[in-house]
């Protein structure tokens, strides 16, 4: 289980447009369904190893929809948005998982 802070709270609301009652949801769904760092490759890849190297608190990096999750362990951090460029890639890393588990 996923734990918040406030910074966190405050981004989910904005960024997601989250209330208080789903934020935790979104939140876990992210950490436990989310895009890892070892499942990118390329581009993708180096902009996350940017994000870990700026934000030097966060060692667990997760994307989930077009949001980036910056967590601390299991401590979420803040919430970015994914920039256009690599919204593709991560479709198809999805297809990718997808199709391994239903096969």
């Amino acid at each position: 289980m996923c734990e918040l802070t406030r910074h966190s709270q405050k981004r989910l609301k904005g960024r997601c447009g989250c209330n208080k009652s789903a934020q935790l949801k979104v939140t876990n769904n992210a950490f436990d369904k989310g895009i890892t760092h070892t499942q990118t490759s390329g581009s993708l890849k180096r902009y996350l190893d940017g994000l870990y190297l700026r934000e030097r608190k966060a060692n667990n990096i997760r994307i989930y929809g077009d949001k980036v999750f910056l967590f601390a362990g299991e401590t979420l951090i803040t919430v970015l948005r994914l920039p256009q460029k690599y919204k593709k890639t991560c479709d198809r890393i999805r297809e990718k998982a997808e199709n391994r588990t239903n096969a």
